[in-house]
């Protein structure tokens, strides 16, 4: 919550396949706008807004985390590459354990 200009951010991240890339995000939007306008009745004065944050199980990100994590105040790819880099090696993480399963 940045109190000083009273708003609110709430901050989704899903890493989902890399087929429904695109379809995640627009389903994050969708849930969490039906659900902000239920809630606005204790923030009336507050601007809320949604930022749902996508990384495909791949590491592929799509063009919008970059304007996400603008919106939020971070500025440059570093935090992008970072979140990239620990989703790349949590899925090799759970391939090699999957693999190292005994029949």
């Amino acid at each position: 919550m940045d109190r000083a200009q009273s708003r609110v951010f709430l901050v989704d991240i899903t890493i989902p396949y890399d087929e429904s890339l695109v379809r995640s995000e627009t389903e994050k939007k969708r849930k969490y706008l039906d659900n902000s306008l239920t809630r606005s009745r204790g923030y009336r004065h507050v601007a809320r807004e949604i930022i749902p944050i996508v990384i495909s199980a791949n590491g592929l990100i799509p063009v919008s985390v970059a304007h996400h994590l603008r919106r939020l105040g971070f500025r440059g790819n570093s935090l992008a590459a970072k979140m990239q880099k620990v989703v790349l090696l949590d899925s090799a993480r759970i391939v090699r354990r999957f693999l190292s399963l005994s029949p």
